[in-house]
């Protein structure tokens, strides 16, 4: 049995972070989620739709709860209305055999072994990639041809400005040859991550994830990002 959905978009006003997030809410219920609701730490009831928590750029809200006035809409696993003690896991519910698919296929490598390549030509790099789990992480190899500066932004898909309707708070590891991490870039506030390094020429590797913030863990944190960056020769 096919359940249908329906999204208004002139009743969101045509706002396209609205619009989106209630096509996810929408589409989650024909896949068999429920809402997640909002308890207080005595387990009373508070709101039938969470409304998640925090301000800016990393504020969130639940896709099955009352994500439009936070900045990442995020799959989330906490209480339904069916109860405090009622917990769902969507995407355990979403990737389950139920629905007869599961995660999208990893496209970039977990390892500096399984390393995607990041050229960098003339003075440009960029790429472009998914993190398509929870614990997914995408390795990438950059070759520094002499000593330079490298400075680049790996920034999640987003609709507008102050990167609104991002589905990922991402994180970057600056990594030596050897895999040792030379540099972390996780600002605090902000949901992309800017890497400003001064480097010796030989083979680095840059790890990118997801990572949770002050408001909530990485759970759900899934979604495309792309790369952008320069490499300029010279101390």
């Amino acid at each position: 049995m096919e359940i249908p959905g329906f999204v208004f978009a002139n009743l969101l006003a045509y706002n396209t972070k609205y619009v989106g997030d209630a096509a996810a809410h929408e589409a989650g219920h024909t896949l068999g989620l429920n809402h997640q609701s909002k308890y207080d730490a005595s387990c009373a009831f508070l709101n039938e739709y969470n409304p998640g928590a925090g301000t800016g750029e990393i504020s969130w809200g639940p896709i099955m709860g009352n994500s439009y006035s936070k900045n990442l809409s995020l799959w989330h696993n906490g209480s339904t209305n069916f109860g405090c003690s009622s917990l769902q896991s969507d995407l355990a519910v979403l990737a389950s055999a139920a629905n007869g698919f599961g995660y999208r296929t990893d496209d970039v490598g977990n390892t500096t072994a399984a390393s995607a390549s990041l050229p960098i030509v003339g003075q440009v790099l960029g790429t472009s990639g998914l993190i398509n789990s929870t614990s997914d992480v995408d390795m990438f190899k950059i070759v520094v041809p002499e000593k330079g500066r490298l400075t680049l932004s790996a920034i999640p898909f987003n609709t507008a400005n102050g990167y609104v309707a991002a589905d990922i708070d991402l994180e970057v590891d600056l990594m030596l040859n050897a895999g040792t991490v030379l540099n972390h870039f996780n600002p605090s506030t902000s949901v992309q991550a800017v890497v400003d390094s001064i480097l010796d020429p030989g083979t680095y590797y840059l790890k990118i994830s997801n990572a949770a913030n002050a408001n909530i863990s990485n759970y759900g944190m899934l979604g495309s990002y792309s790369v952008t960056g320069t490499f300029t020769s010279g101390a």
